[in-house]
């Protein structure tokens, strides 16, 4: 028998073994790891912010707290300078060293483009491409990020929303920040509630790490202790239960087939070289056979210059005038899988076609 006091009760409850008694305590436990999740939910936007807000006129210094923004200071533009802008960041009573850059909204550009379904890395390939397009701009010049809205099941098509920004526009801001002692742990756009992606945008790493865990750490931390307090309850209550005594009994009767499994494990190493040499010596046709796969797959028009094999990863590389295609052909086709681009898509000479780089998986028979 196993009591508990039952917290809303008052009382203790009485059950017949760990296992009833675990289920009991588990069934409180989500509830409260319900309602801790809840309350750091709504607390996660009261952790205090400071902001640099950059615009054409000027410079202000704000500070978010309980989704409420509060202006420190305003400098203008001719008046920025790393000191002018230190003592306003100073005077902040949140500013600890990280900041949120917030740019302004008319020096970003917006457009929204179809594409195929793919996975991010490859989308993000084909995307280089495409920014090149939509801005006379050099594409080396642009920051840009994406979201991908909903399957377009009909069309087999995403829509895809980017927003490029000039390097010079967020370099420069970035520069001043720095210059002011201050670290960018985000990137904002003005009337945009969505941050820049920080795996594109050249926000400083620790800074962007430390916000992570302030908006986070807590509800990380709750669940650690609550994943430890579950194992130590475990394996108190197994530590009583009967069967780790049976469990040991089994041990020792068993350890006196240690000789066999032995017999066992040399047998399975002795079949293991024989099914590595066997495979060895049929790697070459499956290599042909691939190729030939893969030449049947691709659209006419299309042209491999380099095909190799390794292990159970296939490489090739070539020129195909839709290569943002390619992936989701390869993924659709039942003999590969997990197909990406191994390097951004390139303009070939003839202006028709893209050269690519593309690896995927041999679906295993």
């Amino acid at each position: 028998m196993i009591d508990i006091v039952d917290s809303a009760r008052g009382a203790p409850a009485t059950f017949e073994g760990w296992r009833d008694a675990l289920r009991f305590l588990l069934s409180h436990w989500r509830s409260e790891i319900a309602l801790l999740a809840r309350n750091l939910g709504n607390s996660r936007s009261s952790s205090p912010q400071v902001l640099v807000r950059f615009d054409e006129k000027s410079v202000v210094v704000s500070e978010i707290y309980r989704q409420s923004e509060v202006a420190v200071g305003e400098l203008g533009k001719d008046d920025v300078s790393a000191r002018s802008l230190a003592t306003t960041l100073h005077s902040a009573e949140h500013f600890g060293g990280d900041i949120v850059l917030c740019l302004p909204a008319d020096q970003v550009l917006r457009a929204s483009i179809k594409m195929p379904p793919a996975r991010r890395r490859a989308l993000r390939g084909a995307l280089s491409y495409e920014v090149e397009r939509l801005t006379p701009i050099e594409g080396r010049d642009l920051y840009f990020d994406h979201s991908v809205g909903p399957r377009e099941r009909a069309a087999h098509s995403v829509q895809v929303d980017l927003r490029l920004i000039k390097k010079t526009v967020v370099d420069s801001a970035l520069a001043t920040c720095r210059s002011a002692g201050a670290s960018v742990s985000g990137i904002r756009f003005d009337g945009d509630d969505r941050e820049a992606d920080p795996f594109v945008f050249p926000v400083d790493r620790p800074a962007w790490l430390r916000s992570l865990w302030a908006r986070y750490g807590a509800i990380a931390l709750s669940g650690l202790a609550l994943l430890l307090a579950g194992l130590s309850v475990l394996s108190v209550y197994q530590g009583r239960d009967a069967d780790l005594s049976a469990l040991s009994d089994q041990i020792g009767t068993e350890s006196a087939q240690a000789a066999r499994v032995e017999r066992i494990v040399k047998q399975i190493t002795d079949a293991n070289h024989q099914l590595m040499a066997l495979s060895a010596k049929k790697r070459a046709p499956m290599v042909i056979a691939t190729l030939s796969a893969v030449t049947r797959l691709l659209p006419d028009g299309n042209w491999i210059t380099n095909f190799s094999v390794e292990d159970n990863k296939v490489h090739i590389q070539g020129t195909s005038p839709e290569a943002a295609k390619l992936v989701d052909l390869i993924d659709r086709s039942g003999q590969f899988r997990n197909a990406s681009f191994d390097a951004p898509l390139t303009q070939a000479p003839d202006q028709h076609s893209q050269h690519f780089a593309l690896g995927f998986e041999i679906v295993p028979p």
